[in-house]
């Protein structure tokens, strides 16, 4: 029974660096303080800017993955990218004033898919972008920004003796380190809350026939449910009936399937039922498949560069991270992160795909997308353009349409 959670457990980690390593680098009392913090507030409004970070999870000294991106944006358009730990692109977005593309995946011939649409097309409309991360100005004199400026500066406390200053010409350079007995107890609460509210009612079923019973209409099948630590197996007779969808709504028990016809459930019998510790094999044996329990910040260690203008320049980060699952074995995460800031103000956006917008234009006649794919010197392969989609699909460059295998 193969179960995935690592997006979550990775996003609560994540959540947990980004936050406490913004602590870190912040939680020095008056001028640093302020500073960096109108550095941070400058940065979320920013409409001009280009970005590039990478990130590196270790997960008990090994390291599972790294990415890296890139972001660059205007006030009219963006581009943006993923690429792997060895370099290889992993799709993009490019949003523009006339055409939009983004990566949709490969092809069962391998090669990589893009989807376009135009921003001239009925049913579309272009929208001003605000800012690199979608906050104006005005955003942050609202209601919800000033309560969670407050709310840091309660988090940042007394913390100003594990943070140091130091200047090269106009740039500062802030830079902070906590452990774990120094980490506030309201960052733990939280971390707790969102362990909590994450996997509060989380559990896992899966469902096995074992019998059916034609004259009877009474299908009997073992149900598997892991909630937790504790596995449910359970011998359940099910007594069927052929209702309307209507009726279908009404009935407490579901429905299920026989021979490829469906079935309402009217009654339930559970004819056994056994109670036994789950096991990280349950739960699919992979790394982070069972929910995590709690989760503890070690060590955080966070560096931010402002620039002479008030700028952030720079952010870079690094956390071990202890999580314990439900099975109660631990894994130390470490987490490394770093952002670049530049070209603020200067920064010019490009569509990717050369001459995109002349080749694709004659292909939005009915106002939707269109796809295709590249010929190696990066232009489009007219032969390609297509206005179908469908998953699991051969791509026919010959009939420019999409074909099943």
């Amino acid at each position: 029974m193969k179960r995935n959670v690592r997006i979550r457990v990775i996003s609560l980690v994540a959540a947990a660096v980004l936050l406490c390593g913004a602590l870190a680098a912040a939680a020095i009392t008056g001028s640093p303080y302020e500073t960096l913090k109108s550095a941070a507030f400058d940065a979320l409004t920013l409409s001009n800017a280009t970005i590039t970070g990478e990130a590196s999870i270790y997960v008990d000294g090994q390291l599972m993955t790294t990415q890296k991106i890139f972001s660059k944006d205007t006030e009219d358009e963006s581009y943006s990218g993923l690429f792997d730990d060895e370099g290889a692109a992993r799709g993009f977005s490019y949003q523009g004033k006339e055409l939009n593309i983004s990566t949709v995946g490969e092809s069962s011939t391998g090669e990589t898919r893009y989807s376009a649409y135009s921003n001239n097309s009925s049913g579309y409309s272009y929208d001003v972008r605000t800012s690199v991360f979608g906050i104006s100005s005005e955003d942050l004199n609202t209601a919800e920004m000033r309560f969670m400026e407050m709310l840091l500066d309660v988090m940042v406390g007394d913390l100003k003796n594990n943070v140091t200053m130091s200047s090269d010409g106009d740039t500062r350079i802030i830079s902070g380190t906590l452990t774990a007995a120094q980490i506030p107890e309201l960052v733990n609460a939280g971390l707790d809350a969102l362990t909590s509210v994450s996997m509060s009612g989380r559990t896992y079923s899966d469902s096995e026939t074992l019998s059916y019973d034609a004259a009877r209409r009474v299908q009997t099948v073992k149900r598997t449910t892991i909630e937790g630590a504790e596995k449910t197996v359970e011998v359940v007779e099910l007594t069927l009936a052929d209702k309307s969808t209507e009726e279908y709504w009404d009935s407490q028990y579901g429905w299920a399937d026989v021979n490829g016809k469906t079935y309402v459930v009217t009654a339930e019998n559970v004819l056994s039922s056994e109670v036994t510790a789950a096991t990280a094999e349950d739960y699919g044996d992979d790394l982070f498949s069972a929910p995590p329990t709690k989760i503890r910040i070690d060590y955080v260690h966070g560096e931010a560069t402002v620039d002479g203008d008030g700028h952030l320049n720079a952010v870079d980060g690094r956390a071990i991270v202890n999580i314990e699952d439900v099975l109660g074995k631990s894994y130390a995460v470490e987490i490394a992160i770093a952002l670049d800031i530049s070209d603020i103000g200067t920064t010019v956006v490009e569509c990717p795909i050369p001459n995109a917008a002349e080749v694709l234009a004659p292909y939005f006649t009915s106002g939707g997308n269109v796809y295709f794919t590249l010929n190696p010197d990066g232009t489009i392969n007219v032969g390609s353009i297509s206005e179908n989609y469908r998953s699991d699909i051969y791509w026919s460059a010959d009939e420019r349409v999409f074909i099943e295998g």
